[in-house]
C-alpha cells in the first residue's frame, strides 16, 4: 500500500510540474512520468491508454519547443511500449510513418533504433524473409549516409534472423561485422555487449572454442566498461 501511495504521489507531483512549468523542465517532467507508465503498461490496458495519451501531449509540447530530438525519443518509446506487450502488428503498422518523420528531421540515432524495433517485430512473428530484406535495406540506407551505427544495427538484425534459422556460419559472419561497426561508438555499448554475447555463443555452437574464449575476454572487458558508463551491474559479466 505504501509503495502504491508513493507511486501515486510521484505521478501527481510530475503532473503538477507539467501544469506549472515551461521549457526543458516541462519536457523532463513528461519524460519521467511516461517512464513510470511505460513500466506499468506492459500488462495493463488502462495504463497503456494513459501512456499513449501522455506521449501525444509530450509530442505536441516537443513540437511546440522545436525539440525534434525529443520527438525521436517519443516515437522510439511508443514502439518499445507496443513491443513490450508483444503487439508486433502495431509496431509494423506505425514504424514506417515514424521512420519517414524522423528521416525528415534527420534524427538518425533514433531512426536506426526505430528501424531495429520494426524489423524485430517481423522476427517475432516468424517472418524471417521480411526481416532479412528489411535489414538489407536498412544497411544500404546507412551505407549511403556513411552511418556505421545504422550498418551495425542492420547487421545485428541479420545475425538474429540467421540464428533463428540455425544458419550459424552466416550468423557468426554478420555478428562479427556488426561488432566492428558498433564497438567504436560509446553510446551503443548496450548493443555491442549484446552482440559480443551472441558472438561467443555462436562460436561455441560452431565448436570454435579457442575463438570463443578469446572473444569472451573481450566481452568481459567491454561489459566492465559498460558498467562504468551506465552505473549498473551487468549479470553477463
Amino acid at each position: 500500500m505504501l509503495a502504491q501511495n508513493d507511486g501515486r504521489s510521484r505521478k501527481d507531483s510530475l503532473r503538477n510540474v507539467i501544469a506549472t512549468t515551461e521549457g526543458k523542465d516541462k519536457l523532463l517532467a513528461y519524460r519521467l512520468l511516461t517512464n513510470i507508465y511505460f513500466v506499468e503498461s506492459a500488462r495493463d490496458d488502462l495504463k497503456m491508454d494513459t501512456l499513449l495519451a501522455l506521449y501525444r501531449e509530450h509530442d505536441d509540447e516537443a513540437l511546440r519547443q522545436e525539440s525534434f530530438l525529443t520527438q525521436g525519443m517519443i516515437r522510439t518509446n511508443i514502439l518499445s511500449a507496443y513491443a513490450n506487450r508483444n503487439e508486433n502488428d502495431k509496431v509494423i503498422e506505425l514504424a514506417p510513418q515514424f521512420l519517414a518523420y524522423i528521416a525528415k528531421q534527420e534524427i538518425w540515432s533514433y531512426y536506426y533504433s526505430i528501424y531495429r524495433t520494426y524489423l524485430t517485430a517481423y522476427i517475432r512473428k516468424g517472418a524471417y524473409n521480411e526481416a532479412i530484406e528489411g535489414a538489407r535495406r536498412m544497411y544500404d540506407e546507412a551505407k549511403e549516409r556513411d552511418h556505421n551505427d545504422g550498418k551495425g544495427m542492420a547487421l545485428y538484425v541479420m545475425s538474429t534472423v540467421y540464428g533463428k534459422m540455425s544458419r550459424y556460419e552466416e550468423e557468426e559472419r554478420t555478428i562479427s561485422e556488426s561488432i566492428d561497426m558498433l564497438k567504436t561508438d560509446k553510446t551503443l555499448l548496450w548493443l555491442t555487449t549484446m552482440a559480443y554475447y551472441r558472438w561467443c555463443n555462436v562460436l561455441i555452437e560452431l565448436k570454435r572454442y579457442d575463438e570463443a574464449l578469446q572473444q569472451a575476454y573481450e566481452f568481459e572487458k567491454l561489459n566492465y566498461l559498460y558498467e562504468e558508463e551506465s552505473k549498473t551491474k551487468q549479470p553477463t559479466t
